[in-house]
């Protein structure tokens, strides 16, 4: 299947970030310049993880009798790895980024809650806990995919932070984790 939709980068690879800074005369966000030490680190983790985002397939296939309960499995499989959330959404080509061909029929989602009295500790705090999130999502993702391919015979890669051609996201809404809010996030009503 063929993407369609345009990703928006929130680093400097996006051209609507590059346009406003240039605007401002600035060669660099302010925020992204300051080096925080756990930040990088959770960061890192997630670039290592980009390397096993895909692998080999089991020749043996797990026959799927009932696809609802392949899907419960697989769902379960993920809380067990430690998401507090799963679901699966149908891929169609508007959540796949522009001239991006991939072979996927269903993009498995996941949340992981933030720490939410980070906020009390101030703005560093909650952004190490945002990347401590996300790399922790790409542990997850990581080895769900693993466990798809190499113990149930089919394919799967995993879409994290460290390479991605999926827009998260609008897929989470697709999951059934939310409502799109007018921030351009997704509001859970569980989780916030």
């Amino acid at each position: 299947m063929r993407g369609t939709s345009w990703i928006r980068r929130q680093d400097l690879q996006d051209p609507l970030l590059n346009r406003m800074l240039l605007e401002r005369g600035l060669d660099d966000v302010p925020f992204f310049a300051r080096r925080l030490k756990a930040r990088e680190e959770h960061m890192q983790r997630w670039r290592d993880l980009a390397r096993l985002r895909d692998g080999p397939v089991a020749e043996k296939k797990v026959e799927v009798g009932d696809p609802a309960e392949m899907a419960e499995a697989i769902k379960a499989k993920a809380l067990a790895l430690g998401a507090d959330q799963a679901g699966i959404a149908v891929l169609t080509p508007d959540l796949i980024e522009i001239d991006m061909d991939l072979d996927h029929s269903f993009a498995i989602g996941i949340i992981v809650k933030e720490t939410y009295a980070k906020v009390l500790e101030g703005p560093d705090a909650v952004d190490v806990e945002a990347f401590r999130v996300y790399a922790r999502c790409a542990e997850i993702v990581t080895e769900l995919a693993r466990h798809i391919r190499e113990d149930l015979g089919y394919p799967a890669v995993a879409h994290h932070n460290g390479g991605t051609e999926i827009q998260a996201l609008p897929t989470l809404y697709r999951a059934g984790f939310g409502e799109l809010g007018k921030h351009g996030s997704l509001i859970n009503p569980r989780f916030g």
